[in-house]
């Protein structure tokens, strides 16, 4: 065989391979896609996303993680989560001494989330409280905390009624 018949014959045989390699292409793609499905699908029950800035999807924890937890690891929570409320604070405003208008705001976001004169202890009872009703387990433990803070802060029975039903509204139907 010359040349050129074996360079035909290569030819030949690299357009046949063409097909099989897309074939093998889209298969990879589709066993991804199923396993990425599956672990969306397979999210643990104790996880519920929440919305920040409006579209972007975290997963937090919820009421079911909180009833597996013990009185010391709700307390021990709660902290965490004012002092990642403060450390998100402080990255957010860079300079501590600036006059800048987005201090002001962060401060007003850091007063919503705290409540002085209670201990974590405190806060965790009214936490207790909001998930001794079933129909708030799916609620996240952040959205149960920021209630309990109100609730703290003297709001309204209606205000906070209010709160429970838009909070259901929003991850129940999940």
């Amino acid at each position: 065989m010359n040349s050129s018949g074996l360079i035909g014959k290569l030819h030949q045989s690299k357009h046949e391979a063409a097909p099989r390699r897309m074939m093998l292409r889209c298969v990879a793609f589709f066993v991804c896609l199923i396993c990425v499905g599956t672990t969306l699908l397979a999210q643990d029950e104790s996880e519920t996303i929440v919305r920040v800035f409006g579209h972007v999807g975290m997963v937090t924890q919820n009421g079911r993680t909180w009833h597996q937890m013990s009185e010391q690891e709700r307390i021990l929570f709660l902290n965490g989560l004012q002092d990642g409320i403060i450390l998100a604070s402080r990255e957010l405003s860079g300079d501590p001494l600036s006059a800048d208008p987005d201090v002001a705001r962060i401060q007003r976001a850091l007063n919503a989330t705290m409540v002085k004169g209670f201990h974590f202890s405190d806060i965790a009872k009214q936490v207790n409280a909001f998930y001794a009703d079933s129909a708030n387990i799916k609620i996240p433990i952040i959205e149960a905390y920021k209630y309990s803070l109100e609730k703290m802060k003297g709001g309204t029975s209606d205000y906070l009624g209010q709160m429970i039903v838009e909070l259901r509204k929003t991850y129940n139907q999940r």
